[in-house]
């Protein structure tokens, strides 16, 4: 296993130009849907575009909020009674990096990453944390 090294992403290129073109052409991608949903005055598409993308992302870090929760979560502001807590600041913490990035566009770079990773971890994480994950996330 791989010691935690904050002084890692300083001396790392962690992209190569391969997966920058490849970031790119999916922001490309997403761009025209987007602008494609704005263009027909389609807010429904869009935001059911932005919502399966926050509910799916949720998932993929072991959220266990249903899609109905997740919803009401959004339209109420109230977490599910039966839930924990931190899933719920989970939910709006990837709701409002999402939001970070379709308003700013930010290239893709270390203070982007950094930026969105604080977005990501405000509230879940120790006040004295260094605010980067401590624990390897597999990726099936």
């Amino acid at each position: 296993m791989i010691t935690f090294n904050p002084d890692f992403l300083e001396q790392t290129s962690f992209l190569d130009e391969y997966e920058i073109t490849e970031l790119n052409d999916l922001s490309q991608y997403v761009d025209f849907h987007i602008l494609m949903a704005t263009q027909h005055n389609d807010k429904s598409l869009l935001s059911k575009m932005s919502f399966d993308f926050i509910y799916t992302s949720a998932k993929i870090e072991g959220n266990s909020y249903t899609r109905g929760e997740a919803l009401t979560l959004f339209e109420t502001r109230k977490p599910m009674g039966h839930k924990r807590i931190d899933e719920a600041i989970m939910l709006f913490n990837i709701k409002e990096a999402f939001e970070y990035v379709l308003q700013y566009r930010p290239t893709i770079n270390k203070h982007t990453i950094r930026e969105l990773h604080q977005i990501l971890s405000q509230n879940l994480l120790p006040k004295k944390s260094t605010r980067w994950r401590k624990i390897n996330r597999d990726i099936y």
